[in-house]
């Protein structure tokens, strides 16, 4: 997971100084983020559920 983290902040850092992250880099950043995004939105809804489900 590292790993995902590190191409993250590599591809932001990139963005952020003007130069746009390269098409695979901006790939693996959205995949990771919106994995990350699902994971957490899916725990969340599942902390409220019922015990019995």
């Amino acid at each position: 997971m590292s790993a995902g983290i590190r191409t993250v902040s590599k591809a932001a850092t990139e963005r952020i100084l003007g130069l746009g992250p390269g098409r695979v880099r901006a790939f693996v950043a959205a995949t990771v983020t919106g994995t990350a995004t699902a994971v957490v939105t899916y725990r969340l809804l599942r902390t409220g559920s019922l015990s019995g489900d």
